[in-house]
Protein backbone atom coordinates (compact mmCIF):
# COMPACT_ATOMS: atom_id res chain seq x y z
CA UNK A 1 0.00 0.00 0.00
CA UNK A 2 0.97 3.51 -0.78
CA UNK A 3 2.30 5.87 2.16
CA UNK A 4 -0.78 8.05 0.50
CA UNK A 5 -3.83 5.33 0.33
CA UNK A 6 -5.88 4.61 3.33
CA UNK A 7 -7.17 0.81 4.07
CA UNK A 8 -10.56 0.25 2.79
CA UNK A 9 -13.37 1.01 5.68
CA UNK A 10 -14.33 -1.74 7.89
CA UNK A 11 -18.12 -1.26 7.75
CA UNK A 12 -20.48 -0.45 4.13
CA UNK A 13 -23.03 1.91 5.96
CA UNK A 14 -21.49 2.00 9.42
CA UNK A 15 -21.08 -0.41 12.13
CA UNK A 16 -24.41 0.31 14.04
CA UNK A 17 -26.45 -0.18 10.20
CA UNK A 18 -24.40 -2.90 9.39
CA UNK A 19 -25.09 -5.00 12.35
CA UNK A 20 -28.65 -3.80 12.06
CA UNK A 21 -29.72 -4.25 8.44
CA UNK A 22 -26.62 -6.61 6.96
CA UNK A 23 -26.13 -8.71 9.96
CA UNK A 24 -29.78 -9.06 11.16
CA UNK A 25 -29.49 -7.59 14.26
CA UNK A 26 -32.72 -5.93 14.04
CA UNK A 27 -34.54 -9.01 13.07
CA UNK A 28 -32.72 -10.83 16.05
CA UNK A 29 -34.17 -8.32 18.77
CA UNK A 30 -37.36 -8.58 17.01
CA UNK A 31 -37.48 -12.11 17.47
CA UNK A 32 -36.22 -11.72 21.34
CA UNK A 33 -39.85 -9.59 21.59
CA UNK A 34 -41.27 -12.79 19.84
CA UNK A 35 -40.18 -14.98 22.24
CA UNK A 36 -41.63 -12.59 24.80
CA UNK A 37 -44.91 -11.55 23.82
CA UNK A 38 -45.38 -13.17 20.17
CA UNK A 39 -49.11 -14.12 20.79
CA UNK A 40 -50.21 -11.05 21.99
CA UNK A 41 -48.32 -8.92 19.55
CA UNK A 42 -49.57 -11.59 16.69
CA UNK A 43 -53.46 -11.48 17.73
CA UNK A 44 -52.94 -7.26 17.90
CA UNK A 45 -51.42 -7.30 14.28
CA UNK A 46 -53.93 -5.99 11.59
CA UNK A 47 -54.58 -8.04 8.85
CA UNK A 48 -52.67 -5.52 6.35
CA UNK A 49 -49.81 -4.83 7.82
CA UNK A 50 -47.79 -8.00 6.42
CA UNK A 51 -49.17 -7.46 2.96
CA UNK A 52 -48.21 -3.72 3.29
CA UNK A 53 -44.32 -4.22 4.34
CA UNK A 54 -44.10 -7.47 1.76
CA UNK A 55 -45.23 -4.64 -1.14
CA UNK A 56 -42.61 -2.01 0.10
CA UNK A 57 -40.31 -3.73 1.37
CA UNK A 58 -39.32 -7.03 -0.33
CA UNK A 59 -40.60 -6.14 -3.73
CA UNK A 60 -38.14 -3.46 -4.46
CA UNK A 61 -35.44 -6.23 -3.30
CA UNK A 62 -36.88 -8.24 -6.22
CA UNK A 63 -36.36 -5.10 -8.25
CA UNK A 64 -32.82 -4.30 -7.14
CA UNK A 65 -31.68 -7.38 -9.03
CA UNK A 66 -33.63 -5.97 -11.86
CA UNK A 67 -32.22 -2.60 -12.15
CA UNK A 68 -28.53 -4.01 -11.77
CA UNK A 69 -29.14 -6.32 -14.58
CA UNK A 70 -31.19 -4.89 -17.15
CA UNK A 71 -30.63 -1.19 -16.27
CA UNK A 72 -27.29 -0.72 -18.19
CA UNK A 73 -26.23 -2.54 -21.20
CA UNK A 74 -22.97 -3.10 -20.44
CA UNK A 75 -24.75 -5.28 -17.36
CA UNK A 76 -27.04 -6.88 -19.80
CA UNK A 77 -24.28 -8.34 -22.00
CA UNK A 78 -22.68 -9.69 -19.38
CA UNK A 79 -25.22 -11.51 -17.98
CA UNK A 80 -27.48 -12.34 -20.99
CA UNK A 81 -27.57 -16.04 -20.55
CA UNK A 82 -29.35 -15.71 -17.11
CA UNK A 83 -30.86 -12.13 -18.17
CA UNK A 84 -32.43 -13.12 -21.28
CA UNK A 85 -31.73 -16.94 -21.70
CA UNK A 86 -33.28 -17.86 -18.29
CA UNK A 87 -35.41 -15.71 -18.07
CA UNK A 88 -37.48 -16.95 -21.59
CA UNK A 89 -36.85 -20.48 -20.06
CA UNK A 90 -38.63 -19.97 -16.63
CA UNK A 91 -41.24 -17.63 -18.56
CA UNK A 92 -41.92 -20.86 -20.85
CA UNK A 93 -42.19 -23.21 -17.76
CA UNK A 94 -44.57 -21.00 -16.47
CA UNK A 95 -46.90 -20.38 -19.16
CA UNK A 96 -47.27 -24.66 -18.79
CA UNK A 97 -47.36 -24.46 -15.38
CA UNK A 98 -50.80 -22.54 -16.03
CA UNK A 99 -52.51 -25.09 -18.25
CA UNK A 100 -50.90 -28.12 -16.53
CA UNK A 101 -50.94 -28.31 -12.98
CA UNK A 102 -48.10 -30.69 -12.82
CA UNK A 103 -45.69 -28.91 -14.42
CA UNK A 104 -46.98 -25.97 -12.08
CA UNK A 105 -46.44 -28.26 -9.18
CA UNK A 106 -43.12 -29.13 -10.40
CA UNK A 107 -41.91 -25.36 -10.73
CA UNK A 108 -43.46 -24.73 -7.41
CA UNK A 109 -41.36 -27.03 -5.75
CA UNK A 110 -38.17 -26.22 -6.98
CA UNK A 111 -39.34 -22.65 -6.07
CA UNK A 112 -39.88 -23.68 -2.68
CA UNK A 113 -36.73 -26.20 -1.81
CA UNK A 114 -34.48 -23.93 -3.69
CA UNK A 115 -35.93 -20.70 -1.27
CA UNK A 116 -34.26 -21.84 1.92
CA UNK A 117 -30.56 -22.18 -0.25
CA UNK A 118 -31.49 -18.64 -1.21
CA UNK A 119 -31.08 -16.89 1.94
CA UNK A 120 -28.71 -19.37 3.36
CA UNK A 121 -26.54 -18.38 0.71
CA UNK A 122 -26.69 -15.13 0.75
CA UNK A 123 -26.44 -15.23 4.58
CA UNK A 124 -22.91 -16.62 4.11
CA UNK A 125 -21.69 -13.99 1.15
CA UNK A 126 -22.47 -11.47 3.26
CA UNK A 127 -20.86 -13.78 6.19
CA UNK A 128 -17.88 -14.03 4.03
CA UNK A 129 -17.47 -10.47 3.08
CA UNK A 130 -17.07 -8.78 6.55
CA UNK A 131 -14.46 -11.31 7.31
CA UNK A 132 -12.88 -10.02 4.30
CA UNK A 133 -12.93 -6.36 4.93
CA UNK A 134 -12.16 -6.66 8.77
CA UNK A 135 -9.49 -8.34 7.68
CA UNK A 136 -10.28 -11.65 9.06
CA UNK A 137 -10.63 -13.82 5.46
CA UNK A 138 -9.81 -17.70 6.49
CA UNK A 139 -8.12 -19.94 5.08
CA UNK A 140 -8.90 -22.48 2.84
CA UNK A 141 -9.85 -25.08 5.05
CA UNK A 142 -11.86 -22.40 7.21
CA UNK A 143 -13.91 -21.21 4.64
CA UNK A 144 -14.77 -24.68 3.25
CA UNK A 145 -15.71 -25.02 7.03
CA UNK A 146 -17.74 -22.38 7.35
CA UNK A 147 -19.78 -23.22 4.05
CA UNK A 148 -19.90 -26.52 4.40
CA UNK A 149 -21.93 -25.52 8.03
CA UNK A 150 -24.25 -23.21 5.82
CA UNK A 151 -24.84 -25.77 3.19
CA UNK A 152 -25.59 -28.31 6.07
CA UNK A 153 -28.12 -26.08 7.87
CA UNK A 154 -29.76 -25.88 4.44
CA UNK A 155 -29.35 -29.68 4.08
CA UNK A 156 -31.41 -30.11 7.59
CA UNK A 157 -34.24 -28.10 6.11
CA UNK A 158 -33.87 -29.87 2.85
CA UNK A 159 -34.40 -33.19 4.70
CA UNK A 160 -37.56 -31.98 6.99
CA UNK A 161 -39.30 -30.72 3.55
CA UNK A 162 -38.92 -33.61 2.01
CA UNK A 163 -39.68 -36.60 4.45
CA UNK A 164 -42.46 -38.52 3.65
CA UNK A 165 -45.70 -36.98 5.18
CA UNK A 166 -49.33 -38.91 4.64
CA UNK A 167 -49.94 -40.22 1.60
CA UNK A 168 -48.68 -39.68 -1.72
CA UNK A 169 -50.17 -37.49 -4.21
CA UNK A 170 -49.99 -37.41 -7.89
CA UNK A 171 -48.49 -33.92 -9.11
CA UNK A 172 -51.48 -32.72 -10.85
CA UNK A 173 -54.00 -34.37 -8.09
CA UNK A 174 -55.29 -30.92 -5.75
CA UNK A 175 -54.04 -28.40 -8.31
CA UNK A 176 -50.36 -26.79 -7.55
CA UNK A 177 -48.82 -27.96 -4.07
CA UNK A 178 -45.13 -28.85 -2.72
CA UNK A 179 -44.44 -32.79 -4.47
CA UNK A 180 -42.41 -33.73 -1.19
CA UNK A 181 -39.69 -36.10 -2.23
CA UNK A 182 -41.43 -38.82 0.38
CA UNK A 183 -37.88 -39.30 2.02
CA UNK A 184 -39.07 -42.66 4.37
CA UNK A 185 -38.87 -41.79 8.14
CA UNK A 186 -36.14 -44.36 9.26
CA UNK A 187 -33.75 -42.44 6.87
CA UNK A 188 -34.83 -39.25 7.86
CA UNK A 189 -34.63 -39.96 11.57
CA UNK A 190 -31.55 -40.93 11.42
CA UNK A 191 -30.09 -38.54 9.16
CA UNK A 192 -31.41 -35.38 10.07
CA UNK A 193 -29.90 -35.28 13.39
CA UNK A 194 -26.60 -36.38 12.22
CA UNK A 195 -27.02 -33.26 9.28
CA UNK A 196 -27.99 -30.93 12.69
CA UNK A 197 -24.61 -32.44 14.56
CA UNK A 198 -22.38 -32.00 12.01
CA UNK A 199 -23.24 -28.58 11.14
CA UNK A 200 -22.71 -27.80 14.49
CA UNK A 201 -19.48 -29.44 14.61
CA UNK A 202 -18.08 -27.60 11.15
CA UNK A 203 -18.98 -24.23 12.29
CA UNK A 204 -17.09 -24.78 15.42
CA UNK A 205 -14.48 -26.35 13.91
CA UNK A 206 -14.10 -23.12 11.83
CA UNK A 207 -13.56 -20.29 14.44
CA UNK A 208 -10.04 -21.22 16.40
CA UNK A 209 -8.38 -20.16 12.96
CA UNK A 210 -10.86 -17.09 12.75
CA UNK A 211 -9.88 -15.82 16.69
CA UNK A 212 -6.28 -16.41 15.93
CA UNK A 213 -7.15 -13.37 12.94
CA UNK A 214 -9.30 -11.17 15.42
CA UNK A 215 -11.16 -10.56 18.43
CA UNK A 216 -14.58 -12.25 19.34
CA UNK A 217 -15.74 -8.66 18.54
CA UNK A 218 -14.53 -9.02 15.34
CA UNK A 219 -16.81 -11.67 14.87
CA UNK A 220 -20.03 -10.36 15.85
CA UNK A 221 -21.26 -9.68 12.20
CA UNK A 222 -20.74 -13.67 11.78
CA UNK A 223 -22.12 -14.19 14.83
CA UNK A 224 -25.20 -12.40 14.38
CA UNK A 225 -25.86 -14.30 11.23
CA UNK A 226 -24.95 -17.59 12.27
CA UNK A 227 -27.29 -17.25 14.97
CA UNK A 228 -30.01 -15.50 12.54
CA UNK A 229 -29.72 -18.85 10.47
CA UNK A 230 -30.61 -21.24 13.50
CA UNK A 231 -33.47 -19.40 14.27
CA UNK A 232 -34.34 -18.83 10.54
CA UNK A 233 -33.96 -22.58 10.18
CA UNK A 234 -32.18 -25.04 12.63
CA UNK A 235 -34.86 -24.83 15.19
CA UNK A 236 -37.84 -24.54 13.55
CA UNK A 237 -37.10 -27.45 11.58
CA UNK A 238 -35.73 -29.11 14.81
CA UNK A 239 -38.88 -28.69 16.60
CA UNK A 240 -41.18 -29.62 13.84
CA UNK A 241 -39.05 -32.87 13.44
CA UNK A 242 -39.78 -33.52 17.72
CA UNK A 243 -43.27 -32.59 17.28
CA UNK A 244 -43.20 -30.09 20.06
CA UNK A 245 -42.09 -26.23 19.64
CA UNK A 246 -41.03 -26.44 23.27
CA UNK A 247 -43.53 -23.78 24.52
CA UNK A 248 -41.92 -20.81 21.99
CA UNK A 249 -44.60 -20.25 19.74
CA UNK A 250 -42.29 -17.93 16.65
CA UNK A 251 -40.62 -22.05 16.57
CA UNK A 252 -44.26 -23.43 16.42
CA UNK A 253 -44.89 -24.39 12.51
CA UNK A 254 -48.59 -23.87 13.23
CA UNK A 255 -47.62 -20.20 13.10
CA UNK A 256 -44.70 -20.85 10.85
CA UNK A 257 -46.49 -18.57 8.43
CA UNK A 258 -47.24 -15.58 9.87
CA UNK A 259 -43.14 -15.65 11.66
CA UNK A 260 -42.10 -16.34 7.76
CA UNK A 261 -42.88 -12.62 7.16
CA UNK A 262 -40.77 -11.30 9.23
CA UNK A 263 -37.81 -13.40 8.21
CA UNK A 264 -38.64 -13.07 4.59
CA UNK A 265 -38.99 -9.09 5.72
CA UNK A 266 -35.32 -9.41 7.49
CA UNK A 267 -33.75 -10.56 4.10
CA UNK A 268 -35.05 -8.11 1.84
CA UNK A 269 -33.71 -5.43 4.06
CA UNK A 270 -30.54 -7.27 4.20
CA UNK A 271 -30.66 -7.12 0.35
CA UNK A 272 -31.22 -3.77 -0.02
CA UNK A 273 -28.80 -2.72 2.25
CA UNK A 274 -25.97 -5.19 0.04
CA UNK A 275 -27.40 -3.42 -3.12
CA UNK A 276 -27.79 0.21 -2.20
CA UNK A 277 -23.70 0.51 -1.48
CA UNK A 278 -23.41 -1.76 -4.19
CA UNK A 279 -24.81 0.40 -6.56
CA UNK A 280 -23.91 3.84 -4.88
CA UNK A 281 -19.88 2.55 -5.29
CA UNK A 282 -20.72 1.93 -9.04
CA UNK A 283 -21.66 5.26 -9.88
CA UNK A 284 -24.15 7.18 -11.50
CA UNK A 285 -25.74 6.46 -8.05
CA UNK A 286 -29.21 9.10 -7.98
CA UNK A 287 -29.64 9.12 -4.18
CA UNK A 288 -30.89 6.37 -1.92
CA UNK A 289 -34.64 7.20 -2.38
CA UNK A 290 -34.79 7.28 -5.99
CA UNK A 291 -32.79 4.20 -6.19
CA UNK A 292 -35.42 2.51 -3.78
CA UNK A 293 -38.01 4.17 -5.62
CA UNK A 294 -36.66 2.90 -9.18
CA UNK A 295 -36.64 -0.78 -7.34
CA UNK A 296 -40.08 -0.82 -6.04
CA UNK A 297 -41.04 0.16 -9.42
CA UNK A 298 -39.40 -2.64 -11.23
CA UNK A 299 -40.40 -5.29 -8.59
CA UNK A 300 -43.82 -4.54 -8.62
CA UNK A 301 -43.60 -4.57 -12.59
CA UNK A 302 -42.38 -8.82 -12.09
CA UNK A 303 -44.94 -9.46 -9.82
CA UNK A 304 -48.08 -7.66 -10.91
CA UNK A 305 -47.88 -8.10 -14.97
CA UNK A 306 -47.70 -12.09 -15.25
CA UNK A 307 -50.65 -12.03 -12.43
CA UNK A 308 -52.67 -9.38 -14.77
CA UNK A 309 -51.90 -11.50 -18.15
CA UNK A 310 -52.59 -14.88 -16.31
CA UNK A 311 -55.78 -14.21 -14.22
CA UNK A 312 -58.61 -16.63 -15.15
CA UNK A 313 -60.56 -13.74 -16.59
CA UNK A 314 -57.97 -13.25 -19.00
CA UNK A 315 -55.05 -15.84 -20.45
CA UNK A 316 -55.28 -18.13 -17.10
CA UNK A 317 -57.85 -19.84 -18.91
CA UNK A 318 -59.24 -22.61 -16.48
CA UNK A 319 -56.70 -22.40 -13.43
CA UNK A 320 -57.70 -21.35 -10.15
CA UNK A 321 -56.50 -18.05 -8.80
CA UNK A 322 -54.66 -19.38 -6.25
CA UNK A 323 -52.36 -21.55 -8.31
CA UNK A 324 -51.87 -18.23 -10.70
CA UNK A 325 -50.80 -16.71 -7.41
CA UNK A 326 -48.65 -19.59 -6.31
CA UNK A 327 -46.92 -19.71 -10.00
CA UNK A 328 -46.31 -16.38 -10.24
CA UNK A 329 -44.41 -16.73 -6.87
CA UNK A 330 -42.38 -19.78 -8.61
CA UNK A 331 -41.54 -17.23 -11.30
CA UNK A 332 -40.61 -14.14 -9.78
CA UNK A 333 -38.29 -15.84 -7.19
CA UNK A 334 -36.81 -18.76 -9.53
CA UNK A 335 -35.69 -15.83 -11.85
CA UNK A 336 -34.70 -13.94 -8.74
CA UNK A 337 -32.36 -17.02 -7.30
CA UNK A 338 -30.84 -18.05 -10.38
CA UNK A 339 -29.68 -14.15 -11.92
CA UNK A 340 -29.20 -13.24 -7.73
CA UNK A 341 -26.46 -16.57 -8.16
CA UNK A 342 -24.73 -15.40 -11.11
CA UNK A 343 -24.35 -11.60 -10.27
CA UNK A 344 -23.28 -11.46 -6.71
CA UNK A 345 -20.47 -13.80 -6.39
CA UNK A 346 -17.49 -12.66 -4.41
CA UNK A 347 -14.60 -14.07 -6.93
CA UNK A 348 -15.62 -11.73 -9.62
CA UNK A 349 -13.55 -9.06 -9.45
CA UNK A 350 -15.90 -6.10 -9.74
CA UNK A 351 -18.18 -7.31 -6.64
CA UNK A 352 -15.07 -8.53 -4.86
CA UNK A 353 -13.50 -5.08 -5.26
CA UNK A 354 -16.88 -2.88 -4.24
CA UNK A 355 -17.85 -5.19 -1.54
CA UNK A 356 -14.88 -6.05 0.13
CA UNK A 357 -12.09 -4.09 -0.98
CA UNK A 358 -14.00 -0.66 -1.57
CA UNK A 359 -12.85 0.01 -4.60
CA UNK A 360 -15.81 1.98 -6.59
CA UNK A 361 -16.48 0.74 -9.96
CA UNK A 362 -16.22 2.47 -13.29
CA UNK A 363 -18.39 5.52 -12.77
CA UNK A 364 -21.07 5.66 -15.28
CA UNK A 365 -20.46 8.64 -17.67
CA UNK A 366 -22.94 11.56 -16.54
CA UNK A 367 -24.40 13.62 -19.42
CA UNK A 368 -26.01 17.12 -18.51
CA UNK A 369 -29.25 17.62 -19.55
CA UNK A 370 -29.76 14.03 -21.47
CA UNK A 371 -33.03 12.88 -23.27
CA UNK A 372 -34.47 9.22 -21.91
CA UNK A 373 -35.11 7.65 -24.45
CA UNK A 374 -39.14 6.84 -25.51
CA UNK A 375 -38.70 2.87 -24.73
CA UNK A 376 -37.13 4.46 -20.69
CA UNK A 377 -40.02 6.50 -20.38
CA UNK A 378 -42.70 4.42 -21.62
CA UNK A 379 -41.20 1.75 -19.33
CA UNK A 380 -41.31 3.60 -15.86
CA UNK A 381 -44.41 5.36 -16.41
CA UNK A 382 -45.96 2.11 -16.96
CA UNK A 383 -44.52 0.58 -13.57
CA UNK A 384 -45.50 3.78 -12.09
CA UNK A 385 -49.28 3.07 -13.14
CA UNK A 386 -49.17 -0.35 -12.20
CA UNK A 387 -47.94 0.45 -8.82
CA UNK A 388 -50.90 2.84 -8.66
CA UNK A 389 -52.53 -0.56 -9.28
CA UNK A 390 -50.83 -2.60 -6.80
CA UNK A 391 -51.70 -0.05 -3.97
CA UNK A 392 -55.05 0.13 -5.38
CA UNK A 393 -55.68 -3.44 -5.07
CA UNK A 394 -53.88 -3.98 -1.59
CA UNK A 395 -56.46 -0.92 -0.57
CA UNK A 396 -59.22 -3.05 -1.98
CA UNK A 397 -58.07 -6.57 -0.42
CA UNK A 398 -56.87 -5.83 2.87
CA UNK A 399 -58.84 -2.94 4.34
CA UNK A 400 -61.93 -1.89 2.41
CA UNK A 401 -63.40 -5.11 1.31
CA UNK A 402 -62.67 -6.47 5.16
CA UNK A 403 -63.44 -3.45 6.15
CA UNK A 404 -67.20 -3.27 4.33
CA UNK A 405 -67.54 -6.72 5.58
CA UNK A 406 -67.26 -6.67 9.08
CA UNK A 407 -69.39 -3.35 9.24
CA UNK A 408 -72.29 -5.66 7.54
CA UNK A 409 -72.24 -3.54 4.77
CA UNK A 410 -72.32 -6.54 2.11
CA UNK A 411 -73.41 -4.24 -0.65
CA UNK A 412 -69.84 -1.89 -0.35
CA UNK A 413 -67.85 -4.73 -0.06
CA UNK A 414 -69.57 -5.90 -3.53
CA UNK A 415 -69.14 -3.00 -5.13
CA UNK A 416 -65.18 -2.71 -4.28
CA UNK A 417 -65.24 -6.27 -5.66
CA UNK A 418 -66.59 -4.94 -8.94
CA UNK A 419 -64.16 -1.80 -9.28
CA UNK A 420 -61.11 -4.37 -8.82
CA UNK A 421 -62.93 -6.70 -11.64
CA UNK A 422 -62.53 -3.59 -14.04
CA UNK A 423 -58.87 -3.29 -13.85
CA UNK A 424 -58.65 -6.93 -13.73
CA UNK A 425 -57.87 -7.60 -10.30
CA UNK A 426 -61.38 -9.88 -9.18
CA UNK A 427 -61.17 -12.97 -7.34
CA UNK A 428 -63.42 -15.78 -7.02
CA UNK A 429 -62.23 -16.19 -3.31
CA UNK A 430 -63.89 -13.24 -2.58
CA UNK A 431 -66.45 -13.39 -4.29
CA UNK A 432 -67.18 -16.96 -3.22
CA UNK A 433 -67.16 -15.79 0.86
CA UNK A 434 -69.05 -12.72 0.06
CA UNK A 435 -71.78 -15.40 -1.62
CA UNK A 436 -71.72 -17.10 1.73
CA UNK A 437 -72.07 -13.96 3.89
CA UNK A 438 -75.03 -12.54 1.62
CA UNK A 439 -76.95 -16.18 2.29
CA UNK A 440 -76.01 -16.23 5.77
CA UNK A 441 -77.87 -12.58 6.04
CA UNK A 442 -80.92 -14.13 3.90
CA UNK A 443 -80.37 -12.08 0.71
CA UNK A 444 -80.58 -15.36 -1.82
CA UNK A 445 -80.76 -13.45 -5.12
CA UNK A 446 -77.33 -11.43 -4.09
CA UNK A 447 -75.69 -14.47 -2.81
CA UNK A 448 -76.66 -16.26 -6.03
CA UNK A 449 -75.20 -13.53 -8.19
CA UNK A 450 -71.72 -13.46 -6.22
CA UNK A 451 -71.68 -17.36 -6.58
CA UNK A 452 -72.41 -16.99 -10.49
CA UNK A 453 -69.30 -14.69 -10.68
CA UNK A 454 -67.44 -17.01 -8.79
CA UNK A 455 -68.25 -19.54 -11.11
CA UNK A 456 -67.19 -17.57 -13.93
CA UNK A 457 -63.81 -16.56 -12.65
CA UNK A 458 -63.03 -19.91 -11.60
CA UNK A 459 -65.04 -22.68 -13.91
CA UNK A 460 -63.77 -25.63 -11.96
Amino acid sequence: MSAGARPAPRWLHGRLADLLLGCHGGYLALFIGFLLFGPTWRAAQPGWLAPLLILLVSTPHYGATLVRVYEQRAERRAYALYAFGATFALLALFVLGVRNAAVGTLLFTAYLTWSPWHYTAQNFGVAMTFLGRLGLAPDRTGRRLLHAAFILSFVLTFLVMHREDGAARGLAEGGVHLARLGLPDPLASVAIPLVAIACAVTFAAALPGLLRRGSIADLAPLGLLALSQCVWFVLPDLFRVSGTSGGVEALDFDHRAYYFNWIVLAHAVQYLWITSYYARAAGDWPGLAPYLGKTLLAGNVAWLVPALVFAPQLLGGAALETDVALLVAALVNLHHFVVDGAIWKLRRAKVGDVLIRSRSGSPAPVVRGRRLRPAVVAFWSGAALLLGLALFEFGAREIAIPGRASAGDLDGASRWLDRLGRVGRDSATLRLRLGVAFAEEGRPAEAQAAFARALELAPD
